[in-house]
């Protein structure tokens, strides 16, 4: 777990809905709430596991979340079975950081799935500080941006073409005296 991170607020280093693999099983991770954690509030982590081969059961596997600040490990979490092919997790992050978590995987019979550990990072940028949330998700960022460019070079356009009308206008009334 040896790790260098310069930025913890960068928008690639966090990824939710990311099917990891290894071997034949794969796991998408979901995290609510809405794939945006909350420092010092619960967050629940779910994992959707994939099987190629079909032999993965929730109720047959030893899943394990270790979650990782840094290199030090802040929490082991025992798995808990979310529907036939789901695991989840409930952890409260201590502080915003990037975290990296793994999600670990063996099957109780030895005729089960393939063992697997998969890990994710995952960015904290909001904090819970008595009951509120401080700290900027970028997800409206990310659409309230696209859509002030849009409606600035609306308004722009609109004032080059009355500005163009005005003096066609006043061309013509030239013309007609």
């Amino acid at each position: 777990m040896n790790t260098i991170r310069t930025n913890i607020f960068a928008l690639d280093t966090a990824q939710a809905h990311v099917l990891k693999s290894q071997g034949s099983v794969g796991a998408v991770l979901h995290i609510e709430p809405e794939d945006d954690p909350i420092a010092k509030a619960p967050t629940t982590l779910y994992f959707e596991v994939k099987d190629k081969e079909g032999n993965f059961q929730a109720s047959t596997c030893i899943c394990t979340v270790k979650v990782y600040q840094g290199n030090e490990e802040i929490a082991v979490i025992p798995g808990q079975e979310a529907g036939n092919s789901a695991i989840t997790a409930p952890v409260t992050f201590p502080a915003r950081d990037i975290y990296t978590v793994v999600f670990e995987g063996k099957p109780l019979l030895s005729t089960g799935f393939n063992s697997f550990s998969l890990s994710y990072d995952i960015r904290v940028s909001r904090i819970d500080e008595g009951g509120r949330v401080i700290g900027a998700t970028f997800l409206p960022l990310l659409v309230i941006i696209p859509i002030m460019v849009v409606l600035a070079l609306v308004v722009i356009g609109k004032k080059q073409v009355a500005k163009k009308d005005a003096a066609i206008e006043s061309s013509d009334n030239d013309t007609l005296k």
